[in-house]
């Protein structure tokens, strides 16, 4: 089924159950693109105290646990199958998207 997803908080102690795969986990980009198609830079930047100190820039802490907004993109990408694919809207603010045509 086609979806549209603009995700915005990790809020992992409430999703525990959010893990990602080992090849999920290696395709996880720690400094995702975030600039809009003009050129815009910082269109996005997580915000303080929703990530897990114990996760590292490169992929989640060692249960898999989902505790990053780049990790949280990952997953949904997972999720949503080989089809699903990601976007950066062009507008200021939580811009990236998750879809599935």
């Amino acid at each position: 089924r086609p979806f549209v997803i603009l995700p915005c908080c990790v809020f992992p102690t409430q999703f525990p159950h959010r893990r990602l795969s080992t090849i999920s986990a290696a395709a996880v980009d720690p400094t995702p693109d975030l600039q809009s198609e003009d050129g815009d830079e910082g269109m996005w930047q997580e915000p303080p105290g929703l990530v897990n100190p114990r996760a590292t820039a490169q992929g989640p802490d060692k249960s898999g646990s989902v505790t990053s907004f780049a990790q949280l993109v990952a997953w949904l990408l997972q999720e949503g199958g080989p089809s699903s694919q990601r976007t950066n809207l062009a507008f200021q603010g939580a811009n990236v998207a998750v879809y599935r045509t």
